[in-house]
């Protein structure tokens, strides 16, 4: 019985801690690659009152990105999901 409690503790851990590290990871993602990418796209957007040309190309460059993101994204908690089940 006690072998079994120590051998379920193990496993419980090893598996909180997989999930905790990928969603710490997606985190640090977040808040290193995406945050300052799109709040440069913005800043430079508003200072450079682009065309119109200028304008579709941007917004078609952060709805892919956007996209790309949401697809890491749903990855990640996933990952993290199938860690707790």
């Amino acid at each position: 019985a006690i072998y079994t409690s120590i051998k379920f503790t193990v496993r419980l851990f090893r598996t909180y801690h997989q999930a905790l590290k990928s969603a710490l990871e997606w985190i640090l993602d977040i808040r290193n690659r995406i945050i300052p990418e799109f709040a440069f796209m913005a800043h430079r957007y508003k200072e450079k009152v682009p065309s119109a040309k200028y304008r579709e190309e941007k917004e078609e460059e952060i709805r892919s990105k956007l996209k790309e993101f949401e697809q890491d994204n749903d990855k990640v908690l996933m990952e993290i999901t199938d860690n707790f089940n």
